[in-house]
């Protein structure tokens, strides 16, 4: 991981363009999701969880970290709170919740989730490699 993708949203290629150009509306979610960046990164700091590296967040989701517990979210994140971010009906945004001190709520990489709200209460929620979701609801006790 290098200190580049950690801190600048990921560069416009030849691929970009070409996506573009297949579907134009992608071209405006895009530049809103750069726009809301450092918003976003300043609300995973707040609640205390790590950033990764290949992250693509469409609006902000909604995080509720108890103190002393963990999210830990791996490289290749992709969560969509955005309405417009995905034709599927999303009705609400992405939802990160620990309930106690000794939950653990982790994911692993290359996953995405749109409108789900995961929840961990004093159990481990883990999800790996690739497992995308949407409009779930996930709670552990």
């Amino acid at each position: 991981m290098t200190e580049t993708s950690q801190t600048v949203p990921d560069r416009i290629g030849p691929d970009a363009w070409t996506k573009v150009q297949n579907m134009p509306w992608t071209a405006r979610l895009e530049l809103r999701r750069r726009v809301a960046w450092p918003l976003v990164r300043a609300q995973f700091a707040w609640h205390g969880v790590a950033w990764g590296a290949d992250w693509k967040i469409f609006g902000r989701p909604t995080i509720q970290r108890h103190r002393g517990s963990r999210i830990a979210l791996g490289d290749g994140l992709t969560l969509r709170s955005w309405p417009r971010s995905n034709p599927l009906a999303l009705t609400a945004p992405v939802v990160l919740s620990t309930r106690r001190a000794d939950a653990v709520l982790e994911i692993g990489e290359d996953c995405g989730f749109t409108g789900t709200t995961l929840v961990a209460r004093s159990a481990t929620a883990c999800w790996w490699t690739g497992m995308p979701r949407s409009s779930t609801s996930i709670f552990t006790r």
